[in-house]
This record gives C-alpha cells, structure tokens and sequence, in this order.
C-alpha cells in the first residue's frame, strides 16, 4: 500500500474521474439531468472544471499507483456544500436542452434547498469509487482516511455520508461510522 499515493485532483485526473463517478452512479439522470452518457459526461466536465461547484477539483482527492489512476473521495465541507451545490445545480439546469427536463431538475433544486446533507459545522463525504481492478486493495481505506485528515485540517470535528445500500452500511460501520437515520441511510462519524 505504500507505493499508493493520495492528493487533490489535477486536470489530468478529469477523464479517469468522469469515467469512474458515471460508471458507480446509480442514477444519473436524477443527479445530472437527462441525456446520453456523452451527454452526462459532458455535463461532468464543465462541472469538474468550474471552481465554485460541488465538484471542483479542490473537493476532490484522487488515489493513484505508479501515477496510475485508481479511485477517489469527492468530499467538501458543510459551510460550502449548499451554495457550492447550488452552483451545481444550476449549472446542470443551464446545460439542459430539454425544457420539461428542465423544469423537473428544477423542481428538484428547489426541493434540495429545504434538504439537509449535513450540518455546517460537519465534513461530507459525496462519492468514493474504486476502479475495478484495485478493488479489495485497501484503496477506499485509504481515501477516507486522507478525507478524515483533510476534513481535521479544516476545523471538523465530524464526518456524514449517506450509503447508497445496505451492503454498504456494514462497510462503513467497520471504519467507526454509526447510523444517524436508517430511513435516510445517514451515517456519521466523530473525528
């Protein structure tokens, strides 16, 4: 695992990124708007490549062996995650050619504004993948333990993420994370 190195995403990560969050992600219709996988992807680089969303290379910390991409942890802070999805979001809603489709990613904005991911004063972890091939390798270990020293190094004192399944909820209870809302799948760890 030491030959293994984890940092902030650069340019040159963009692609590996793309590829990597569209291929885990369950819906990407819901999350980035509607259309073809050129599309979404797309739609993923502009947002990877604005400096005020969600998204922007700063959120994100990439794992790689022998500079060879292998995974990576997009996390970023409660006192930026609503005005830095927002960006985000409306963004997504300028990009969309549709205007049914943009009324309804709108519609869901509007309805993300009352939402709470976390509080402001908690650290959020938004997505973590592994590319196949160096799964089982501890990758994912590593990436949430550079997220906890990273979020510690900006004042949190508490990491949230929501798991996707349930599968997932006994894989994160085994890095100290309890479950906050089962309804929600919540989970929270204490830094």
């Amino acid at each position: 695992m030491d030959s293994y190195i984890v940092k902030i995403a650069e340019v040159e990560d963009i692609k590996n990124i793309i590829d990597l969050i569209y291929e885990t992600e369950l819906n990407p219709n819901y999350e980035w708007g509607y259309g073809t996988e050129a599309d979404q992807k797309e739609k993923l680089n502009i947002l990877l490549n604005t400096t005020n969303t969600r998204f922007k290379l700063n959120n994100i910390l990439v794992c790689k062996k022998e500079n060879q991409f292998c995974g990576f942890i997009l996390s970023l802070g409660g006192k930026n995650i609503k005005k830095e999805t927002l960006v985000s979001d409306f963004n997504l809603i300028k990009m969309e050619k549709n205007l049914n489709f943009k009324f309804k990613f709108l519609l869901d904005t509007i309805c993300y504004i009352f939402y709470k991911e976390c509080a402001k004063n908690e650290y959020y972890i938004s997505n973590i993948a592994v590319k196949k091939e160096f799964r089982g390798m501890g990758i994912a270990h590593k990436l949430l333990y550079s997220s906890y020293e990273l979020a510690k190094n900006k004042g949190y004192n508490k990491i949230v993420l929501h798991s996707n399944n349930d599968r997932l909820l006994d894989y994160y209870k085994n890095f100290g994370f309890k479950i906050d809302d089962l309804k929600s799948k919540k989970m929270t760890k204490d830094l």
